[in-house]
């Protein structure tokens, strides 16, 4: 990782986020670099997000949607890559 932790799950926040209101994300026009520092941080991510809002809410506000499609296209871009 080029940048620090906190950098990543900033992006990864944002990303999230952005998923979430029905933005599009293009996690492909991202750099090799800032997809794999997002992908290692995700599980911290998760694990605190879903901590600090509950099972439920996870899911029902969408956080579940878009983490699963952010960790779907993360895993498929750096195969490509």
């Amino acid at each position: 990782m080029k940048r620090s932790r906190d950098y990543y799950l900033k992006r990864l926040t944002s990303l999230v986020e952005d998923i979430r209101l029905g933005n599009k994300a293009i996690i492909s026009d991202m750099s090799p670099d800032t997809r794999m520092g997002m992908l290692s941080v995700f599980d911290d991510y998760l694990f605190s997000t879903w901590l600090s809002i509950g099972d439920t809410a996870f899911n029902r506000e969408g956080y579940r949607n878009a983490t699963d499609k952010i960790s779907d296209e993360l895993k498929n871009e750096l195969l490509v890559d």
